[in-house]
């Protein structure tokens, strides 16, 4: 699974000890990638509102349309490739 592999990527990338922030209103989408984080023991936590995230905090997202929104914060498209 495309979503799977960009995960940890990630993860590889930022590290396994630190908690990564969800970012999104697909629920599905977001049930499938907690669901990985969980399976790969990482931490996470859901943030919807952008202002609240910290600027050290690496967002995982799946909205393309929340790129702009994510501007200057360590973000992670997790649809890459499928574009």
């Amino acid at each position: 699974m495309l979503i799977k592999q960009n995960i940890e990527r990630i993860i590889q990338t930022y590290g396994r000890n630190r908690t990564y922030v969800l970012f999104g209103k697909d629920k599905e989408m977001k049930e499938i990638i907690e669901g990985i984080l969980k399976e790969l023991r990482v931490k996470y936590i859901t943030e919807n509102d952008h202002e609240k995230i910290e600027s050290t905090d690496v967002v995982l997202y799946w909205n393309i349309e929340d790129k702009e929104k994510l501007e200057g914060l360590k973000r992670e498209f997790l649809m890459g490739g499928i574009l």
